[in-house]
């Protein structure tokens, strides 16, 4: 039996084994296809996601430094 990281109580793990016929092979790698699409997908998003903030992370942090130097004569 294997511990859980986040539980006291032990858990089970089994393992499945199959053996695959040849007809269903165009159907798995239909679906492999589509669940890698989406993976690709929210991927993708993530980084687009986390770009976007660290630009308006930048940008607030300007704004706040250019309110905190506004009274200091230029030298």
């Amino acid at each position: 039996m294997k511990k859980s990281m986040n539980c006291a109580s032990p858990t089970k793990t089994k393992v499945l084994r199959l053996r695959l016929k040849d007809k269903h092979a165009k159907l798995l790698c239909d679906l492999a296809r589509e669940v890698n699409f989406v993976w690709n997908y929210c991927n993708e998003l993530q980084i687009t996601m986390f770009n976007r903030e660290r630009r308006a992370a930048k940008n607030i942090l300007a704004a706040g430094r250019r309110r905190l130097v506004e009274g200091i004569p230029a030298l």
